[in-house]
């Protein structure tokens, strides 16, 4: 079986997003569980860059998933 180097970067790409998401994740946890007024005052935009990261990952693999497509 050929070396695919583009569904090699797809690979590389979505295990980047999920440690991305699962560092993400361990700050949505520590956000909502400790009640302390100086973490939630950081923690007020968190929402919308979890939102603003999910957008980009998603557009970003299905972008390549795409490309991968039109070549097979």
């Amino acid at each position: 079986m050929p070396f695919n180097a583009q569904k090699f970067i797809l690979y590389c790409i979505a295990g980047l997003f999920a440690i991305q998401f699962g560092i993400y994740l361990i700050g949505a946890v520590s956000c909502y569980t400790k009640h302390g007024e100086v973490l939630q005052q950081q923690c007020v935009a968190y929402d919308d860059h979890l939102q603003k990261a999910f957008e980009s990952a998603l557009t970003t693999v299905l972008a390549l998933l795409v490309h991968i497509k039109d070549d097979d």
